[in-house]
């Protein structure tokens, strides 16, 4: 066989086996053959048949298949606790949001994601955006996910009117420039915040039922913008008025304005 119809040969081969890991759902695109074995690699496997069998189980193992994805409604796992591990996803807009008076839920309670990726997108994550919201039942939602790269956590927990607690990974506001979520988080006592990270206006006005844990820990989540553009913390009156003489020096002297 000659040079040439070996050279040839390879040649086919490559391209054939290019062609068979992107059937696979894996770019490949200009990438020499020693990067090959790296892609297939980063091929997911599993069959959808076992991912529905899987499904009627409380862990949801959403990681095989998932590139984005996005629920209307809790209802849908009819459990109480309810487990995703999201390995592939990136971004959580609209990972849950509640948009009708019949897609609320009267099941889930506690609600926990395993995400190993930095989350870019928080935008209307976990939302409740209906009229109505009296059926939520979730109460805890743990999130084991690092939210450091996240620039929107606009209505993020908006509504979800029975949550108390939201632990796991601590959220992180590093790259956040909206903060607008927990709006009627009315019976939320405990969520924790990474140091110096919040950086814009943040507000828990309905939420009056806060630990005093959650509290300093949300004071030490403000950043110091001292020389720079005053942001403000709106507490609600309850909270605001157990503020200590000393926290609310410490509110102010990093150049936030408190809202009570």
């Amino acid at each position: 066989m000659s040079i040439s119809t070996e050279i040839q040969r390879i040649k086919s081969a490559k391209a054939n086996i290019k062609a068979a890991i992107e059937n696979k759902g894996v770019t490949v695109g200009d990438g020499t053959i020693d990067t090959y074995a790296e892609k297939i690699g980063e091929i997911v496997s599993g069959d959808y048949e076992q991912g529905f069998e899987d499904g009627k189980n409380s862990v949801v193992p959403l990681e095989r298949y998932a590139k984005t994805i996005s629920f209307y409604s809790f209802n849908v796992f009819k459990e109480k606790v309810v487990e995703l591990n999201l390995d592939h996803i990136t971004t959580f807009f609209d990972l849950v949001r509640v948009s009708s008076p019949e897609n609320t839920n009267t099941t889930v309670e506690h609600f926990i994601v395993n995400c190993p990726n930095l989350i870019t997108n928080m935008l209307r994550a976990f939302e409740c955006n209906s009229a109505d919201c009296s059926d939520l039942t979730l109460k805890k939602l743990t999130l084991n996910v690092d939210t450091q790269k996240s620039t929107s956590f606009s209505t993020s927990f908006d509504r979800l009117q029975a949550l108390e607690i939201i632990d796991g990974t601590p959220l992180n506001f590093t790259s956040a420039t909206v903060i607008s979520g927990f709006y009627q988080c009315y019976a939320l006592k405990e969520v924790r915040v990474v140091a110096n990270t919040i950086k814009v206006s943040f507000s828990m006005q309905h939420s009056d039922k806060l630990s005093t844990d959650t509290i300093q820990s949300i004071i030490d989540g403000l950043a110091d913008l001292t020389g720079g553009t005053a942001q403000t913390l709106t507490l609600h009156a309850t909270v605001g008025a157990k503020l200590t003489d000393e926290q609310k020096a410490t509110i102010t002297a990093k150049n936030w304005t408190l809202v009570y």
